[in-house]
């Protein structure tokens, strides 16, 4: 994207399909979704991204119950396996059944067949820091039911579900780090909150959603202790605010973590995905959260950022 234009106007339904054609080398065309069985103790992620210049894709399929693996895969895909107008990359495919509406999520192999309909519950979110990435990113909370069969254990999963759409260049220089969760309470209340530091500026999006309506977060003070020097973040205190009220003080606890590591123009990126407990003065759960940094590293540790960059989707 080299119109400015395209960084700042609203989101569209249009946006849920393929963008470009073909677009330089590190355009990526990206779908995402991370989902909850609290009844059942599962919780998963399901990730495609599809490069078409380079003719490769990445498919990623991660289920936990509880604090026990039942599958983990991620495959570099030839090209002749993906599919970016559909988001198909290997055994992983999200159809869009309606835009900004409702999306099914489909996998099959590796031992593995997943079969769920994701739901919106609220308007999209839209992460609006395409002018220092050169990349849209959008997120939206909803509903997931569905099947699942690992290993010949067959599961019938009602919970919940957070699905992100991107689409650029996704300039690696750009990001330093990342710290961002999604955590489903129950079927009223979820919450969301991410924190970049760019190349040039620091980012906060986020927002709860509660029996009182949707908050959009103003200020978020995190605490990070982490794993190792680089490392997962083991145990974070987070505190979001939101016109002057605060409306989350919890502990965010490491339960289970994927690590993925790459290099990208001679830079290093350590990214984790995880799933870490919310623990605070409400309920009680398991939420997804994911952290990365690029070279040369600048992990937070103590930070307070203000001021939310982010709209809601009018869809």
């Amino acid at each position: 994207m080299t119109d400015p234009d395209e960084y700042i106007r609203p989101i569209v339904e249009a946006d849920e399909f393929l963008h470009v054609s073909e677009g330089a080398d590190d355009w990526r065309e990206n779908f995402w979704l991370c989902f909850f069985d609290h009844a059942l103790g599962i919780r998963g992620v399901v990730y495609s991204g599809v490069q078409p210049r380079l003719n490769q894709g990445f498919a990623m399929l991660a289920v936990f119950q509880h604090d026990d693996p039942l599958m983990v895969f991620h495959h570099v895909v030839a090209g002749t396996e993906c599919d970016a107008a559909t988001g198909r990359v290997g055994p992983i495919r999200f159809d869009c059944r309606e835009p900004l509406g409702r999306w099914r999520i489909t996998a099959e192999g590796d031992g593995v067949k997943a079969d769920l309909q994701w739901t919106a519950m609220h308007s999209a979110y839209d992460w609006c820091w395409g002018h220092e990435t050169r990349y849209r990113h959008f997120e939206q909370p909803g509903r997931v039911e569905g099947r699942l069969e690992i290993g010949g254990q067959r599961m019938e999963i009602q919970g919940w579900g957070q699905r992100d759409r991107g689409w650029g260049h996704r300039d690696p220089d750009a990001i330093r780090s990342c710290w961002s969760s999604r955590v489903f309470f129950d079927d009223g209340s979820t919450q969301h909150a991410s924190y970049l530091h760019l190349a040039g500026a620091e980012f906060l999006f986020g927002y709860v959603l509660d029996a009182n309506g949707s908050q959009l977060i103003d200020q978020l003070d995190l605490d990070i202790a982490y794993a190792y020097a680089g490392g997962p973040p083991l145990l974070t205190e987070l505190r979001a605010h939101s016109g002057g009220a605060t409306v989350a003080n919890q502990q965010v606890r490491l339960t289970n973590v994927l690590p993925q590591y790459s290099v990208a123009h001679g830079r290093e990126t350590q990214q984790f995905f995880t799933f870490s407990e919310f623990v605070g003065a409400g309920p009680r759960t398991v939420g997804q959260m994911d952290h990365w940094w690029t070279e040369p590293r600048d992990v937070p540790t103590k930070t307070t950022v203000k001021g939310n960059s982010g709209l809601w989707v009018n869809g």
